[in-house]
């Protein structure tokens, strides 16, 4: 009968692995167990207890068995889980990495174009001539920004408020800028600019057919960044930037609120220096300024083998006119002279008052037949002038000598001295002439 124990034993084990295999079987195998216990334990000859003793250690096994495979589950499953939860945190680590990396070169992008502006702007707080801060802008813009072209427009601040003294246009690749001056704009870009007058504020206009149209813009004009440079609530400036990247607006910004006051600064200070040389009375050059620039037409005209005139005027019995009507009169008169002889002449030409009622004109490019006809010009003009001035009404007249570069002389005090020669024949000839110097 003990032959019995190990089926009961091998019975139990059975009971164990169905459990483990398959746990909707438990209750049947216990069952089963607890049936037999009895017999298994009369046929085994053991008592009833230690049959119940040996059930119960059996179970316990096959509890602690089946418990430790649930364990080993999850073990496997928490492993599995922490690979699987790994593998997305590592992931999302690469993707922080990335963004990370992307936020520090865009830094340093942006720390170097802010160090790049600010360099630019400390050079052009050296420079007092607006074109010579215009070219340090092209050449900064042409470097670092990508555009098409960038039209610059600067204000005249002696004048009303809108009214241009000049412009420049800068093309991608091009550093000199154009001068485009005043009377060059195209229809569009007046329209683009008194737009940017009235609205006084930065704006981007993407264009389309119908602006196209409407404007007359050029076609190949896909975006326009308008940027009015505004100091002390005053328009210096404005810029009209084609088709510049969108990522670059704000180092423009940067850049060009620092341009205005350069710009302003530069225009103030021409008007400064253009003052120190005009004669207060008459508002045309005083004679060093006439001086000056007579030694650089010379050394233009000898450097490129030219011609240049120059014309020495004086009022005929102003000292008469004066004791006549008046010094205040005078004055108009001399006034009116200046104004009718600028009138006269070329803008690059150049006319002073060299002392009284004597002026004196440079006529670059100009040789014995130019210098005769405008001559001719200013006295007849002034002939027929009618001066009105403080309820008297005066008519003047002038006479003029002529000399020329290098017929004349090749040094300014023979020139200057043979144009007084031929004025001084006019006044012996009858006043009110014209009179070319000529040697002998």
């Amino acid at each position: 009968m003990r032959v019995l124990t190990p089926l009961y034993l091998l019975y139990a084990l059975t009971i164990i692995a169905v459990y483990g295999v398959r746990k909707r079987m438990l209750v049947v195998a216990v069952l089963g167990a607890a049936v037999l216990l009895v017999p298994v334990s009369v046929m085994a000859g053991i008592g009833i207890g230690q049959a119940v003793y040996i059930f119960c250690v059996m179970m316990a096994g096959a509890i602690l068995i089946r418990t430790a495979q649930r364990l080993v589950g999850l073990y496997g499953e928490y492993t599995e889980r922490s690979i699987e939860e790994k593998g997305k945190l590592n992931a999302l680590l690469d993707g922080e990495k990335k963004d990370l990396f992307a936020q520090h070169k865009l830094l340093d992008e942006k720390s170097f174009m802010i160090g790049k502006v600010y360099e630019i702007i400390k050079a052009m707080s050296g420079l007092l001539r607006c074109d010579e801060i215009v070219y340090l802008f092209s050449v900064f813009i042409n470097e670092h920004f990508y555009f098409t072209r960038c039209r610059l427009f600067i204000f005249d601040q002696e004048k009303e408020t809108g009214s241009l003294k000049t412009s420049y246009m800068i093309r991608k690749g091009t550093v000199r800028p154009e001068d485009c001056g005043v009377g060059s704009l195209s229809p569009w870009l007046q329209g683009i600019l008194d737009y940017i007058k009235k609205r006084k504020y930065r704006e981007t206009i993407t264009l389309d057919d119908a602006l196209h149209a409407e404007y007359g813009i050029p076609r190949d004009v896909k975006r326009l960044d308008l940027i009015p440079l505004t100091v002390e609530n005053r328009m210096v400036a404005a810029i009209a930037v084609e088709d510049l990247e969108e990522a670059q607006v704000e180092y423009v910004m940067l850049l060009v609120s620092q341009l205005g006051m350069e710009l302003k600064t530069a225009l103030l200070y021409a008007e400064v220096e253009r003052r120190s040389v005009l004669d207060g009375l008459t508002g045309i050059y005083l004679r060093r300024y006439f001086l000056d620039r007579t030694v650089e037409e010379m050394q233009r005209s000898e450097r490129m083998k030219l011609k240049f005139s120059i014309l020495m005027l004086d009022i005929d019995k102003f000292k008469k006119c004066n004791d006549t009507y008046g010094h205040m009169v005078g004055d108009m008169v001399l006034r009116v002279i200046a104004q009718t002889i600028k009138e006269s002449i070329r803008e690059l030409d150049l006319v002073a008052r060299y002392g009284g009622e004597e002026f004196s004109v440079i006529l670059p490019d100009t040789g014995e037949h130019g210098a005769l006809y405008v001559s001719e010009r200013i006295r007849a003009a002034i002939e027929a002038k009618t001066i009105t001035a403080y309820d008297e009404t005066v008519k003047v007249t002038v006479s003029i000598g002529i000399s020329i570069y290098p017929d004349h002389g090749s040094t300014i005090n023979q020139l200057l001295s043979e144009a007084d020669s031929a004025l001084y024949l006019s006044k012996q000839k009858g006043r009110n002439r014209v009179t070319l110097f000529k040697a002998g």
